[in-house]
């Protein structure tokens, strides 16, 4: 008689959503359909898991700091009579709660993760290439967001790089190495200067941190592949780094030394910093609650009219910054919710090396780096860029970080009990 595995098999099922989720993030508008269908596994695993389901302070504490950004939109909804879709945005944090409580249970091995981010890299690489170098358009779209595939680029990129181990057989650190490459060179091609800027404070900060115990050079190796890489792209004038670097100098440069510059830089320079001008002078008259979402082009409006700002910046409906969006939009509530979005993954992750790091499987080192990861992107791309005023880059973040905290809570208390 043959016997079933079904927890071996549902845990398959699971990973292979999770490994396929990375690749389509940005190339099909159905990714999210992954996320529900996890989600869904997650209900069903967490009632047939119920009698294993015991939580702890830990868990509350995830469960507050998720539900606060739902809870700031909703006052905010009520606030300002806002539309409901606004609520839409920031609700996806709630949603993936049952995920982070079913795997905080369940035991998921992290290969299929750590694969579909090097596959996601590759492929992310191959289609920019093709679409920026020969003109081939493999996936209609693919280029259009230019700064989130910058920015899924450039985590998929230096993640693979941080899986790089030498206990991995001669193809996984071939196939890793290119991963790499092909991350990091979209990450460029793509323009996300915001996100380069996020990458090199990344990559600084993970030297320090250090959560795979490697030594001095080996850490120095990878900033220093993506210092030549660097390099590279800005001597190949194809590549356009060398190009956007010029002009967010030029425009940086405008903008300080000409109150009357006419903008003609475009929104990622001079309009970017008027829109945050705008922004301090909307917190300044709302500094609590905010003027409520969706509310900054009429906010705007009203500057322009009194001319303490110029009109190029009219049609924008956020200031392409985070920490001012929330800010202009929630007031400081929502920027103390904020706050703690991004920095709780870090404490955690932080309090798991200093306390647990002598237990620390490969596993459990892959997966904290890929968060550390993440989160650092998301933190310094969030200085001049918008990461939850879009679902895409919302849902990813939100269940990312729910899906990488429980599987490293499960594993490292297993690890725990076994070490003890």
């Amino acid at each position: 008689m043959i016997s079933i595995n079904f927890p071996k098999i549902y845990a398959y099922i699971f990973g292979l959503a999770i490994f396929a989720y990375f690749s389509l993030i940005v190339t099909s508008k159905y990714s999210g359909y992954l996320i529900l269908f996890i989600l869904i596994l997650s209900l069903i695993g967490l009632l047939a898991l119920r009698e294993k389901n015991k939580y702890d302070q830990k868990d509350l504490i995830f469960s507050i700091i998720f539900l606060l950004m739902p809870l700031v939109s909703l006052i905010s909804f009520y606030q300002f009579n806002t539309e409901i879709r606004e609520l839409d945005v920031n609700s996806r944090f709630l949603f993936v709660l049952p995920i982070y409580f079913f795997l905080r249970t369940f035991d998921l091995k992290s290969t299929l993760i750590v694969y579909g981010v090097a596959l996601a890299a590759i492929i992310f690489g191959v289609l920019n290439i093709s679409s920026h170098f020969f003109g081939i358009q493999l996936i209609d779209g693919f280029t259009k967001g230019t700064g989130i595939v910058s920015l899924y680029g450039s985590i998929f990129g230096i993640s693979s790089l941080y899986f790089l181990r030498y206990s991995k057989n001669l193809f996984s650190i071939a196939f890793l190495s290119v991963s790499g490459f092909m991350g990091i060179a979209t990450s460029l091609i793509m323009g996300g200067r915001g996100v380069w800027v996020a990458a090199i404070i990344t990559l600084i900060l993970m030297f320090f941190i250090n959560p795979q115990g490697w030594n001095r050079l080996e850490r120095f190796f990878i900033n220093f592949l993506f210092f030549v890489l660097f390099v590279v792209s800005f001597a190949i004038p194809q590549t356009g780094v060398l190009e956007r670097t010029k002009n967010a100098v030029i425009g940086i440069t405008e903008y300080t030394t000409n109150g009357n510059s006419d903008l003609r830089r475009g929104p990622s320079v001079q309009e970017r910093l008027e829109m945050w001008k705008s922004s301090i002078y909307i917190i300044q008259e709302n500094p609590f609650l905010g003027i409520g979402e969706n509310n900054f082009k009429l906010a705007n409006k009203k500057l322009i009219d009194n001319g303490l700002i110029k009109s190029g910046i009219a049609g924008y409906n956020h200031p392409h910054g985070q920490f001012f969006s929330t800010l202009v939009e929630n007031g400081i509530i929502g920027f103390i919710a904020l706050l703690m979005l991004l920095f709780y993954p870090l404490l955690e992750c932080f309090r798991l090396i200093k306390n647990q790091f002598e237990i620390f499987t490969d596993e459990i080192r892959d997966l904290t780096s890929l968060l550390l990861i993440i989160t650092l992107h998301y933190l310094f791309y969030a200085l001049s860029n918008g990461i939850f005023d879009h679902q895409n880059t919302t849902l990813f973040y939100s269940a990312m970080v729910a899906i990488l905290l429980g599987i490293l809570r499960n594993k490292v208390s297993k690890d725990s009990n076994s070490a003890a």
